[in-house]
């Protein structure tokens, strides 16, 4: 056997202590992983009950479901205020993507008014995911309106809202690693505009027929 230098044993020690570090962040930050996971559950959970529950028109469970989505965000924040690596994750993206569209969709129908990221304390990427879904479930509210014998003109409504929306982001064109999935979104958003306004046309030309 070869006698180690002073220097490698030197070298050796520092990374006996590295590696016990190492090992102790990466099992904290595993650790904080699987917290992350369950709350986004909650989240994604509690959002999609609130939407749900708005296209039925049953407040009572709209509100109290956005009372459990706004405990599970701050939960997450939480963690994330000590975990700030996670941030901008793709997976912590998307849990912040679906609180988004759920508030902003909330805020739209029930208050006639759009929430900024601001105001959710949200960073620009999953509030721009967010709001790009909005358009698909603003879509299926419209048709919930014409099914239930509403004016034509109040679906106009919503459907211009869609349109306004999309004008403004539709020139987003960044790479995945900037803005993760926008360029489907925004191509799934054209296709649902397109598909309502064709329908909405058609509603028009039967109506006037009939007058």
């Amino acid at each position: 056997m070869f006698e180690m230098s002073s220097w490698i044993s030197e070298i050796e020690n520092k990374l006996r202590e590295e590696s016990s570090k190492i090992d102790e962040a990466l099992s904290t930050r595993d650790s904080t992983r699987e917290d992350l996971i369950k709350i986004g559950r909650e989240i994604v959970r509690s959002s999609g009950y609130v939407i749900t529950y708005i296209h039925s028109s049953r407040w009572g469970e709209v509100e109290e479901s956005l009372r459990k989505l706004r405990e599970a965000y701050a939960k997450l924040r939480g963690v994330l205020s000590k975990n700030p690596c996670y941030e901008f994750s793709n997976m912590v993206i998307d849990y912040l993507s679906e609180y988004a569209e759920a508030e902003i969709f909330y805020n739209l129908i029930k208050n006639k008014k759009l929430v900024t990221s601001e105001e959710l304390g949200i960073d620009y990427v999953p509030y721009v995911l967010g709001l790009l879904d909005v358009i698909g479930e603003l879509k299926r509210f419209t048709l919930t309106l014409l099914s239930s014998g509403r004016p034509l003109p109040e679906a106009n409504e919503y459907f211009k809202l869609m349109e306004v929306i999309y004008e403004y982001f539709q020139h987003l064109d960044y790479p995945d690693a900037i803005l993760p999935s926008a360029r489907r979104k925004i191509d799934v958003a054209r296709g649902v505009i397109e598909s309502l306004r064709y329908l909405l046309v058609e509603i028009s030309i039967k109506n006037q027929h009939v007058k």
